[in-house]
Parts: structure tokens; sequence; C-alpha cells
């Protein structure tokens, strides 16, 4: 191989790593770009229903949009929730809202993980934010107490009911009885008054 093919290979190979470590330098630009925004959102988490928890996700790039994957995990590393988005260049504080709930109550505590979720199959962690402490309350519906009181309550409401309807035409009798009483003691009355009239006249 003559001096000048040898030359025109070196150029080429230099061109190529080149080319490559640019592209590697602008990935990392990207990823360098987009990074959690304003502090994590939560709220209603009780040990029957599950609860939401909101991130704020910014890209600083003013050209590149960027694929992300938001991860919730506890402190031993297990995953308790996920969501993928697309935060378009010169984005502040993109919402990701994810749901998901405890079976008991008490204070839990939780880890949120940023990935560059370009190529899905292997995400590259950007940021980590927390721990955050979310407080799970409990709820009455899942005490056996509740439904017994409620029970309750609805056969009192209907024995009530019953019993008011039952004795309904009992109470319309006696209304009517007293009205025609007073019909009849109006009309006695009056014939007393009259009566009393003409023997006056006699």
């Amino acid at each position: 191989m003559n001096t000048t093919n040898r030359a025109i290979i070196s150029v080429a190979l230099c061109l190529f790593v080149a080319a490559f470590a640019g592209m590697a330098f602008a990935d990392g630009a990207d990823a360098a770009n987009v990074h959690f925004g304003n502090s994590a959102t939560y709220g209603g988490f009780t040990d029957m229903d599950n609860g939401s928890f909101t991130v704020y996700v910014s890209n600083d790039s003013t050209t590149n949009s960027m694929d992300v994957k938001v991860v919730i995990k506890d402190l031993d590393g297990n995953e308790l929730a996920s969501a993928t988005a697309t935060i378009d260049p010169e984005t502040a504080n993109k919402e990701i809202t994810l749901g998901f709930g405890y079976g008991s109550a008490g204070n839990k505590y939780v880890k949120v993980y940023l990935y560059d979720n370009t190529d899905p199959a292997s995400p590259v962690e950007l940021n980590v934010d927390g721990p955050f402490e979310i407080s799970v309350s409990h709820s009455i519906w899942k005490d056996w107490v509740t439904y017994v009181i409620v029970v309750v309550i609805i056969i009192a409401i209907l024995l009530i009911a019953y019993f008011y309807f039952r004795g309904a035409p009992e109470r319309a009798a006696r209304k009517e009885a007293k009205a025609l009483e007073s019909v009849k003691g109006k009309g006695a009355a009056k014939t007393k008054y009259e009566d009393g009239r003409k023997s006056k006249r006699n």
C-alpha cells in the first residue's frame, strides 16, 4: 500500500472517529439538558385507594426533544409505577402523573428515577430524586364494623318507614272522626242557639 492510500485511509478513519465522537457528545449534551424541574407533588393515598404522584420534567435544549421514562421505586428498589413521555425542546416542568397504592396505612418512602428512554431496551439513568415520604391513611371502609353500622342504620330506617305507613290508615280514620265530631258539635251548638232565639220570641 503506497503512502497516498495510507493517508486517505487515515483521514477517513479520523473523520469516522470524529463523527462518532460528535454524535456521542451530542447525545450526552441532550441528556444533560433533560432533568427534574419542580419538586414532586402527591396525595390521596389510603390503604384501599391508589394515590397520585406527579413529577415535573424540563428540557433545556433549544432543538432536540427526548423520550424519557419515569420510575417510582421504594427504598428496596422495587418498582411501584412507571410512565413514559416525550419532552419537547424548551419545555419547563412537564407534568407526568403516576398512580399506585399500598395495602396498609402508615408512612412510606419512595425515590423517583428519570431515564433517557431513546432506546427502551436499555434506558439510561439521568436523575434520581427523593426520598419522598408518603402518608397512607386508613380507610374506614376497610373495617367490617363500618358495614355493620351501615346495615343497622338501613334496617332502622326501613322499620321506621314500615310502622309509619302501617299506621297511616289508623291516623287518617282518627283524623276523619275528629273532623266529623267537630262538625257535629258545631251543628248542635247552632241548633241550641236557634232554639234559644225561638223561646225568647214566644
